[in-house]
């Protein structure tokens, strides 16, 4: 009886799979290459199944697209069950404009770790919403479809509630002697933030102290240079000298320095 049933059984007609044929033009040498490669993956891609060359293809396909094409939603895509992102980000002619901020590894960290615990609870593909400069730090606001809602600064915040980016920034500014038109044209040029006037003014008190103590350093640095009769006559002080020749002639804004100093201490 068994055998009659599976007699039966296997002269009912099988289903055959759905095909397609793709055509490609081409000389029989290109042919051999494309099939070449083509095996090339399948057998890369083995899984423990047959890899078809509708699999392969549909792969290299999602691979190329991936890597090349900015999708609006973003959509993660595998390969072979593997997230593959390249290192560089093609750029559309209407991304050109986009914002430019400053920001530092751990923020960078600090970003990844917000994502993937979203993507703990919600698969929905997070999305710019908006954001605001500052100063050269930005306030991001990241959103779903969900409604669920991610917000990264760029920068550490300092205890004292500052951004940690604007400091080297200003720093090089008032160090490297460019104008303050000369940094507007540069933050209009490049629009990538501004340090703003009440950031500057918190810290032109410290930046006039930190001018006086080197003043006075340069008086004492000289007087003691000069024979005890010489000092009726007068000392000799260079001021803005940047590029001058005390140790911390690289971290002040504007520094004093006795015209003997330079010749008896070379930077």
């Amino acid at each position: 009886l068994h055998s009659e049933e599976a007699m039966a059984e296997a002269k009912k007609p099988r289903k055959r799979t759905s095909k397609f044929n793709i055509e490609i033009q081409g000389e029989d040498e290109l042919k051999q290459k494309t099939l070449k490669k083509l095996n090339l993956v399948k057998e890369k891609m083995k899984t423990g199944v047959r890899t078809t060359n509708a699999v392969a293809i549909d792969t290299l396909l999602d691979f190329w697209i991936f890597n090349n094409v900015q999708h609006d939603e973003r959509e993660r895509q595998t390969v072979n069950d593997i997230l593959v992102i390249q290192e560089h980000t093609p750029v559309e002619k209407n991304e050109t404009s986009d914002p430019m901020f400053l920001t530092t590894k751990s923020s960078i960290q600090k970003f990844v770790d917000s994502v993937s615990a979203h993507n703990v609870f919600c698969n929905m593909a997070l999305l710019w919403n908006d954001h605001s400069l500052h100063d050269h730090a930005a306030l991001v606001n990241m959103k779903c479809e969900a409604d669920h809602h991610i917000r990264w600064k760029s920068s550490p915040t300092l205890p004292n509630g500052h951004s940690l980016v604007n400091f080297p920034m200003f720093h090089g500014y008032i160090t490297s002697g460019m104008l303050t038109s000369q940094y507007d044209h540069l933050h209009t040029t490049a629009d990538f933030g501004h340090i703003s006037k009440e950031f500057t003014d918190a810290y032109a008190q410290k930046v006039k102290s930190c001018m006086t103590d080197s003043c006075q350093a340069s008086i004492v640095e000289e007087s003691t240079h000069l024979e005890p009769e010489k000092l009726d006559e007068g000392i000799s002080i260079m001021t803005d000298a940047r590029h001058g020749w005390r140790k911390n002639a690289n971290d002040c804004d504007v520094v004093c320095i006795g015209l003997s100093s330079i010749v008896k201490f070379p930077k």
